[in-house]
This record gives structure tokens, C-alpha cells and sequence, in this order.
């Protein structure tokens, strides 16, 4: 559960939990749809570490959000 709210933090976390990820493990974000912070650093890391994350849920206009690793 991704409660880390700056982009800083987020990446650094995301970062660090990347060795650690395999097929069908779940990342929530809480906070995800603020653009500058944790949706940054998912953008990021996503493309920097070509990790597949597909959306599963999703609520309060994205504001929290749940990815599966594929």
C-alpha cells in the first residue's frame, strides 16, 4: 500500500520494492491522482523500470487505485 503522498517518496519506495515484484502482486496508491506526486513517480517507474502494472480498481475519481503486476 503506497501511502508514501510525494513524488520523492513514491519513487524512491517504488524504486526500492521493484526487485522484490513478481507476476500478480497488488500496489495500492492512496493518492494517486495528483498529478505532480504519486501519479508522477508511478509514471516514472513504469517506464524507467518497464514494469506492467494494470489497473483493477479504482475509486474517488482515481484517487486511489489498485494495480496487478503482469
Amino acid at each position: 500500500h503506497m501511502d508514501a503522498d510525494l513524488y520523492s517518496s513514491t519513487a524512491f519506495t517504488l524504486s526500492q520494492l521493484y526487485p522484490f515484484l513478481k507476476k500478480d502482486d497488488l500496489i495500492l496508491f492512496d493518492e494517486f491522482n495528483v498529478a505532480m506526486h504519486e501519479f508522477k513517480a508511478f509514471y516514472e517507474f513504469t517506464h524507467n523500470f518497464y514494469v506492467k502494472l494494470k489497473p483493477v480498481s479504482a475509486v474517488n475519481n482515481f484517487y486511489q487505485v489498485a494495480f496487478i503486476v503482469e
